[in-house]
């Protein structure tokens, strides 16, 4: 059983693509991973809770969301965190899985991810999974220069619960609000678990990344399925 813990901005982003789908629908992509979801019974079956965080949030966008979350079965499941818009993704994960430890999740991973891209398989989960050992604490799409360069993925609950119930704390971020500050994080965002290896999936599956430039990068092996993608439409 793992948690499903998406990251939300429905401000402007710096890839146009992005912005010109939340101008047609505001909540597009919350809708689209609770459909995917919705529509993928083995993954339904294996989540014990759906977080959605939603960074630089209002009260509007707060009530929103909870009416979108009413529509679908598994409602009871899906827990809705309004917050600020410090420390991006990162804090909004930090602050999740805080939560959930806090409340004694019996999960055995989290799965952290980015609102713009999502899962297109439905073993996704496991096959993320398979990655784990006893040395691994995170599991992520594409780890390259120290840090995870696309960081949607899955962290191991042990170990993380383990360290915050004896220190009270979790990553290193840099509390920033400033983007070009904020990207730091990704270098930060590990630093209390060095440890422990952040892998990636790139030897036996492949990511596309969606730059600012609109165009897109291919990692890891082109021959395997992807895993999760960017959502462009």
């Amino acid at each position: 059983m793992f948690d499903y813990i998406v990251c939300f901005y429905f401000g402007e982003r710096r890839v146009k693509i992005t912005n010109s789908l939340l101008l047609s629908d505001r909540y597009l992509f919350v809708k689209k991973h609770l459909d995917f979801i919705k529509n993928n019974e083995i993954v339904l079956n294996d989540i014990n809770n759906v977080v959605l965080v939603i960074n630089n949030s209002n009260d509007d966008d707060l009530e929103s969301v909870t009416n979108i979350k009413n529509e679908y079965s598994f409602s009871d499941k899906i827990i809705i965190i309004g917050r600020g818009n410090s420390n991006y993704s990162y804090g909004a994960w930090n602050e999740s899985l805080i939560r959930q430890i806090n409340l004694n999740t019996s999960s055995s991973h989290a799965f952290l991810c980015e609102d713009d891209y999502i899962p297109c398989d439905n073993n996704f989960h496991k096959k993320f999974i398979e990655f784990f050992n006893s040395d691994v604490i995170y599991v992520c799409q594409l780890f390259m220069n120290n840090h995870a360069a696309i960081s949607n993925g899955f962290i191991n609950y042990e170990i993380i619960k383990n360290y915050y119930n004896n220190t009270k704390q979790l990553f290193v971020l840099n509390n920033n609000s400033d983007y070009h500050n904020a990207e730091r994080n990704q270098m930060n965002f590990l630093n209390n678990f060095k440890d422990y290896k952040c892998i990636d999936i790139c030897e036996k599956y492949y990511s596309r990344f969606l730059c600012a430039k609109e165009n897109i990068k291919i990692y890891g092996n082109t021959n395997g399925e992807e895993l999760i993608k960017p959502i462009l439409e």
